[in-house]
């Protein structure tokens, strides 16, 4: 992964009305311009992006008790929305072509257990921030080469 580009992601404003259209516990955003033009569509480079995580997010993910699998609800060739549910929060993951380089990605958190959710989030926070960093900069097209 091209470390100077995951540099240049930038946490951003949540302003993504599909992940936001419930009230959440936590949200957040990333967003990119990329060095080249993107051709794949989101659901593309989301999942190649995290057929390609490091282990160490996947541990603390898993640690977290996020061991189910996501399930894509919408993909188009601007967006794709992925959920995933497990003991302790309901995940919600929106990412969003926008233009011929740029790219955006939310998260939004609903809390089942919010005790336990806001006690391990810290951890699993740091995980989810870097995970999102390798997600949104994946070049989908490079990695099925």
């Amino acid at each position: 992964m091209n470390s100077q580009l995951l540099q240049q992601v930038l946490r951003v404003a949540v302003t993504e009305p599909i992940a936001t259209a419930q009230p959440y516990d936590y949200a957040d955003a990333f967003a990119v311009h990329l060095a080249w033009q993107d051709r794949d569509a989101p659901e593309a480079w989301v999942m190649a992006g995290m057929d390609r995580l490091p282990a160490s997010v996947e541990r603390i993910a898993s640690l977290a008790g996020a061991d189910e699998e996501w399930q894509v609800v919408e993909s188009t060739e601007e967006v794709v929305r992925l959920e995933q549910s497990d003991p302790l929060m309901h995940n919600t993951l929106v990412a969003r072509s926008i233009g011929p380089s740029r790219r955006r990605m939310t998260s939004v958190l609903r809390y089942k257990r919010p005790w336990v959710a806001r006690a391990v989030w810290p951890v699993a926070g740091m995980g989810h921030r870097r995970a999102a960093r390798h997600i949104i900069t994946t070049d989908a097209s490079a990695a099925s080469e």
